[in-house]
């Protein structure tokens, strides 16, 4: 390589970190520390942000350079009319006034190269900083990368609980919210990048769905003796677990897995406060409980509304096309509670079941079978807040502690 090869190729890659950091400066300022973000957690950065990269009608050089050209059509016709008038000036013997037009018209025209140059420039940085947008992740891809996020999340319950998938009596039990929805108390006091992601979403330009960047977790273990818990706030861009807590009971002592309407404190994206939610909760005969919000029909119906009201208006402004139909999954606590029901059933036989038995009650069907949850559309309501189990009919009321087993009623609130 000849030396006029190498200083071309130096300066290239000068260029290329220039444009790398100006995109950085316009779009990455104030959103989360992406350049601090390990290789791998770049895509799930991009997939989330990625309304915040700029068209090319959004960057300063854009508006710059249609400005410089502006001036150069301007300044092109005034050189043009001082030229006309110093050929006039010159036919008609006045030679010296027809020179001085010519001199104008020459700076008119230098002036013009000049602001020419400039927009040039400017254009060539706009295209270099655009090239440096990388494509955004697709739906399918970013689907890949939380279900390894849950993979790797499962894992680590197991390691935090000291327990192995062969002691389980079966697959483990994943619960998933929006960390947004959580009470204070299981959340803590969230400061600098994980308080940044609380509120980010994105809906999928190809499915419609709502993905949170920050998800709260509830993983559940069941072995032939104990149920163990272990809860976690997780920052799927940043790929760290937080607020971690784990809980051991034996089988013999829960006394219900429930889901009951509770009031909230939480606050969507735009600024709206949800008021009641449906807490999933796990309680055992000493009153300790694992519990957590669960993404119900009704949280779904307004997280689709916040988020059509904020982020629509900035899609459209930068270009990127709105999901006609947006859809959110729910929480599916319906297999938690029906597992841990088949289980203490299983363990305190057949002559103490869970709930009454009673004659053609919708309820204790309901309760053999699990419900999986469906997406929510805009357009759908959630079901009213009262005092349900999870096939829909009302509670069945809860069957008092035996002196051998603390033995109580496993209802669902929708």
């Amino acid at each position: 390589m000849d030396r006029a090869e190498r200083k071309r190729t130096r300066r290239i890659a000068a260029d290329a970190e220039r444009w790398e950091g100006l995109l950085w400066r316009y779009v990455r300022g104030g959103a989360y520390r992406n350049d601090r973000l390990p290789e791998a957690r770049r895509p799930v950065w991009d997939y989330f942000y990625y309304y915040l990269y700029p068209t090319a009608a959004a960057l300063p050089h854009h508006q710059e350079a249609t400005k410089l050209q502006v001036r150069v059509s301007r300044m092109g016709l005034a050189a043009l009319a001082f030229v006309l008038l110093a050929l006039a000036m010159w036919l008609a013997d006045a030679r010296p006034v027809g020179a001085t037009f010519g001199v104008v018209a020459l700076a008119f025209l230098g002036w013009m190269a000049f602001d020419q140059r400039r927009a040039r420039g400017l254009r060539a940085e706009l295209a270099g900083i655009l090239r440096c947008v990388p494509p955004s992740p697709t739906d399918q891809e970013i689907e890949g990368v939380l279900r390894r996020d849950i993979d790797m999340l499962t894992s680590l319950a197991l390691e935090r609980v000291d327990l192995s998938r062969a002691e389980l009596l079966e697959p483990p039990i994943v619960i998933s919210s929006a960390a947004v929805l959580q009470q204070e108390d299981l959340l803590g006091v969230q400061t600098g990048d994980l308080k940044a992601v609380m509120q980010v979403m994105r809906a999928g330009a190809g499915d419609g769905r709502i993905r949170f960047a920050a998800c709260y977790y509830q993983f559940i273990f069941i072995t032939p003796e104990q149920l163990s818990t272990f809860a976690c706030l997780y920052d799927h861009i940043g790929g760290k677990a937080d607020s971690e807590i784990t809980r051991e009971f034996f089988l013999a002592d829960v006394v219900s897995a429930t889901t009951t309407p509770e009031k909230s404190t939480a606050k969507l994206c735009d600024g709206a406060a949800l008021a009641w939610t449906t807490t999933f909760q796990l309680t055992v005969a000493s009153g300790d409980s694992a519990r957590m919000t669960l993404l119900d029909g009704a949280a779904a119906a307004k997280i689709v509304a916040a988020f059509t009201a904020v982020f629509a208006p900035e899609y459209h402004a930068r270009g990127i096309r709105f999901p006609a139909s947006l859809t959110v999954v729910e929480s599916e606590a319906e297999r938690a509670i029906h597992a841990i029901r088949s289980h203490l059933r299983r363990k305190r036989g057949a002559s103490q079941p869970l709930l009454e038995p009673v004659a053609g009650d919708p309820a204790v069907a309901a309760a053999e079978t699990p419900v999986r949850s469906a997406p929510v559309r805009a357009s759908e309501s959630g079901p009213p807040h009262g005092g349900t189990t999870s096939g829909g009919a009302p509670a069945a009321a809860e069957t008092p502690a035996g002196a051998s087993a603390s033995a109580g009623a496993a209802a669902t609130g929708a």
